[in-house]
């Protein structure tokens, strides 16, 4: 079964410090993406906070920021995109197996217990209106309790109820385990970090688990979700890496494949055929380099591959339906350009305009 790992984590502004060695273990092809709470960002450094290598922030760092999203660097840029970002609450679409899904990330700050509803209760409402009816995920610290989570004996707070209600009526289903506490400081547990999912989300969801023992501080803890779908990453190399390919064992398979037959058109296919099998049997194939632009999308690659055999091809046969094949390929090729670009400048356009009353923000720097 495929699946992709999300690490929901409030590591209480010491991500640079005490948090420091649970972020270093993270392994991103396990968890290639991190929902955080609270990341240590201080006015004395206003635009930095520690990320973990082969990761980088959804949206540039700001001091009073309280959430982001930590994406490994080995998903294109065009996988997913920031639809909506502010101090306390983020939400992002990742293109998964599965179709695009809406990830929220939120942080909604104490206070207190006899409050109507969480203080981020209308930006996530907003953002629950635009996707009803999609895949979404809802997590965070929402530092509300409810025994639905909190487990027999924790106070039912008005905020939570309301929380409960209105996440019930667009169909989201609470994700906790009931009684099964997120924070502990001493002898004091609780549950306030929180995870909510569509039903067709719901029901794909392998873990969701808090993993105490994955942290030595006492306050929140790192929560394990799994979900049965695959977020694309880096496509797989096409080339064979040959330079070191046991040939003897490709030489053999392919001498045994009967490829030699009376019609010297359907020798040739079986000929490229049994040499490509053999291949894929015995020789792994080369590793995409960590250096190769995460901006292009999976299809411009296979264009760029496409458009060069079609020239090749072209200029070894002159045949016109093969220039217009390499046009064809060109043409297709030039589109997916325009349309990465298109993605890539509405990424810093959202990035130039959100939050623009912020003192860091570049425009007030000027």
């Amino acid at each position: 079964m495929i699946e992709t790992g999300i690490l929901q984590f409030n590591c209480g502004n010491a991500n640079n410090e005490k948090a420091k060695a649970v972020f270093d273990s993270i392994d991103p092809t396990r968890f290639p993406i991190l929902a955080i709470q609270e990341p240590m960002i201080t006015e004395r450094r206003p635009n930095v906070t520690y990320i973990p290598k082969n990761f980088r922030p959804s949206r540039p760092v700001y001091y009073g920021m309280r959430v982001v999203f930590l994406i490994h660097d080995k998903i294109p840029l065009t996988g997913w995109e920031v639809r909506e970002a502010t101090d306390h609450v983020e939400w992002i679409k990742v293109e998964t197996s599965r179709g695009g899904l809406h990830l929220v990330n939120i942080y909604n700050p104490p206070g207190q217990a006899n409050e109507p509803r969480i203080e981020k209760w209308p930006q996530l409402r907003d953002i629950l209106e635009e996707t009803e009816g999609e895949s979404i995920l809802v997590i965070g610290d929402f530092n509300c309790h409810h025994p639905l989570w909190g487990g027999a004996g924790v106070t039912r707070e008005p905020k939570a109820e309301h929380l409960l209600l209105e996440m019930g009526k667009k169909s989201l289903e609470v994700l906790n385990e009931r009684g099964v506490p997120t924070w502990q400081r001493n002898e004091r547990k609780t549950t306030i970090d929180l995870g909510f999912a569509s039903p067709d989300i719901a029901t794909s969801i392998l873990r969701y688990s808090p993993r105490s023992e994955w942290t030595t501080m006492e306050d929140h803890f790192p929560i394990e979700i799994q979900i049965a779908a695959r977020i694309e990453k880096k496509g797989e190399s096409k080339r064979f890496a040959t330079k070191n390919a046991p040939w003897g064992a490709i030489i053999e398979d392919v001498a045994e494949s009967q490829w030699l037959v009376n019609d010297p058109h359907t020798t040739i296919k079986n000929l490229i055929e049994s040499i490509h099998a053999a291949l894929s049997r015995h020789c792994r194939r080369v590793r995409p380099s960590d250096w190769s632009r995460p901006e292009w999308s999976p299809k411009a690659a296979e264009l760029l591959a496409g458009a060069r055999q079609a020239k090749a091809r072209h200029r070894r046969t002159r045949n016109p339906e093969d220039a217009i094949e390499w046009k064809r390929m060109r043409n297709a090729l030039k589109r997916e350009m325009r349309s990465n670009a298109r993605t890539r400048w509405r990424k810093l356009i959202n990035t130039l305009t959100e939050d623009e009353g912020h003192p860091d923000h570049p425009h007030n720097s000027l």
